[in-house]
């Protein structure tokens, strides 16, 4: 079926995560968006009515050698009328990633799926915490890759800052101590290996360094008692 796309030049320029390892790109894509009129069957048109559906085509004009170009081929049953329309439709779809992070971690982390709990409301309640611990996985290894200057006081306590300095001895006096110092020390912990060559940290060794930070932080808060706990 031939279709006639509208915007033969349009330009956009979205932030993409091309794949799991790659850095997050900005290269430029053509948009185009078509409308097409999927009819039943024959037989079962009087049961059932045609369905129209919103083609959207994204497609990167001169990429870099080496690398295969970003093309998107979207079909939607929302509105698409406008430019517009069709670059907030690739927004959402540029989110993907993230949220498939965001469950991937909730599953492999949390191990959502292998909760047994007795009732429905101990097992709601079970997966709202669950689902803030995988979120804040998620949002760190994101914001290390986005923002790493950023400052690590708005993600990690006074405790846990001074006990991964104490986990990592032989990068004490490295500076700056911003946010990315600090997540690759958490990712350490969970058995990243921090060579030159390595990609930025992932969510699983993020998630298993954060159960050992957690542990050692409260280890060390067992082992030193506050004044008032002899009297």
């Amino acid at each position: 079926m031939a279709l006639s796309f509208r915007h033969l030049r349009s330009v956009l320029r979205q932030s993409l995560k091309l794949s799991n390892w790659s850095e997050f790109l900005r290269p430029p894509l053509s948009v185009r968006h078509a409308t097409m009129t999927v009819r039943p069957p024959i037989g079962k048109q009087r049961k059932y009515r045609h369905q129209d559906l919103q083609i959207i085509h994204a497609e990167e004009f001169d990429p870099p050698v080496g690398r295969a170009p970003v093309i998107w081929k979207l079909i939607t049953n929302l509105p698409v009328a406008t430019h517009a329309d069709a670059v907030h439709k690739l927004e959402w779809y540029a989110l993907r990633w993230k949220i498939e992070t965001f469950f991937r971690t909730l599953k492999t982390g949390c191990r959502i799926e292998e909760i047994r709990l007795a009732t429905a409301d101990r097992l709601a309640n079970c997966i709202a915490l669950c689902c803030v611990v995988a979120w804040r996985v998620s949002w760190l290894t994101m914001l290390s890759r986005e923002a790493p200057e950023a400052s690590p006081a708005a993600v990690f306590t006074e405790a846990e800052r001074r006990m991964l300095e104490h986990a990592t001895p032989g990068r004490r006096r490295q500076e700056p101590r911003n946010l990315e110092f600090y997540v690759r020390a958490v990712a350490r912990l969970g058995g990243y290996l921090d060579r030159a060559s390595d990609a930025p940290p992932g969510t699983t060794v993020i998630w298993r360094g954060f159960s050992r930070l957690a542990d050692l932080v409260e280890g060390a808060r067992i082992a030193t008692p506050s004044p008032d706990t002899y009297g």
